[in-house]
């Protein structure tokens, strides 16, 4: 299980705690404390297919001068050390933090998706997407979605989900619209490269605020059934 828990002097920070699945009893604890040394949210845990690394992602003080970034932190999943840690501040050095975490099926990418700020008017926060190398956490791509960038913000991402074949990525989240309230927005990517497959938005009858929770992909993979 992950979460956050008061540090005390560092506010609070990730908590990744393992136990026996058959007895309860705890097999390890540990913490993240960002370098800001202030609150850090983790926000979702994900284990790899192999049982061997635990990842967990969220939003973590860099300090002063970086703001809030997303964070993720891969574990050994029977001793609790830590592997790598992955930070990832934006290009307007601003708040970023990440949502949701996936892996894909065969292991080697971890996918983190969440909101970053932007340039929009007024600036707010736009979708990021990214992954990195699962033994190494080495950045493979990074993509941003920013709505029309201009005259909105363009919202953050909620939820990601792999397709089952690891060809796709896709994630959903809150995007402002110009002429109504908050829509959904969901995006599917290529999970090598980063290219964008396609974007839809869904504004609902009342023309209102519309936000999602949850994103996944049939087992059949639907769009990409041979990836």
């Amino acid at each position: 299980m992950t979460g956050i828990s008061n540090g005390g002097t560092s506010a609070n920070d990730y908590a990744t705690v393992a136990y026996n699945a058959g007895t309860g009893a705890q097999l390890w604890a540990t913490r993240y404390n960002g370098p800001g040394n202030g609150s850090d949210d983790v926000r979702q845990l994900v284990v790899s297919p192999a049982g061997d690394t635990v990842f967990v992602t969220g939003q973590s003080d860099g300090g002063a001068t970086a703001g809030y970034d997303a964070a993720t932190v891969a574990y050994n999943a029977a001793t609790g050390e830590t592997r790598w840690v992955k930070r990832y501040n934006g290009p307007l050095n601003g708040n970023d933090g990440a949502n949701s975490v996936g892996i894909s099926p065969a292991g080697d990418t971890v996918f983190v998706t969440g909101g970053s700020a932007n340039g929009g008017l007024p600036p707010g926060e736009g979708f990021v997407t990214i992954a990195y190398d699962a033994a190494t956490g080495s950045q493979l791509w990074v993509k941003r979605y920013n709505g029309d960038g201009v005259t909105k913000r363009g919202g953050y991402a909620v939820s990601l989900a792999v397709s089952p074949g690891g060809g796709a990525v896709y994630v959903t989240g809150i995007g402002p619209a110009t002429t109504s309230g908050d829509d959904y927005v969901t995006a599917g990517y290529n999970a090598a490269t980063g290219a964008t497959l396609w974007t839809r938005r869904y504004n609902g009858p009342a023309n209102g605020t519309d936000q999602p929770s949850s994103v996944a992909a049939s087992p059949s993979g639907i769009w990409f059934p041979d990836r």
